[in-house]
């Protein structure tokens, strides 16, 4: 089951899987992403978080369209 848009964009600290439904992106999309430093993953526990203020912040500056 996946959230809603609603419920994820609450959150400040997000998972991979999160922010692909988010976005509507691949996996390899976002990893792509992450590589390049549109966006900063925080690595925990062999697990990528993102923060959801640092994403919309890219996607406001248009590094993400």
């Amino acid at each position: 089951m996946t959230e809603s848009t609603e419920t994820i964009q609450q959150k400040e600290i997000l998972t991979a899987k999160d922010v692909m439904g988010w976005l509507e992106i691949s996996r390899p999309t976002l990893y792509r992403l992450t590589k390049k430093g549109v966006i900063t993953a925080y690595k925990l526990t062999g697990k990528l978080f993102y923060k959801r203020s640092e994403i919309i912040e890219a996607i406001e500056a248009g590094r993400i369209n």
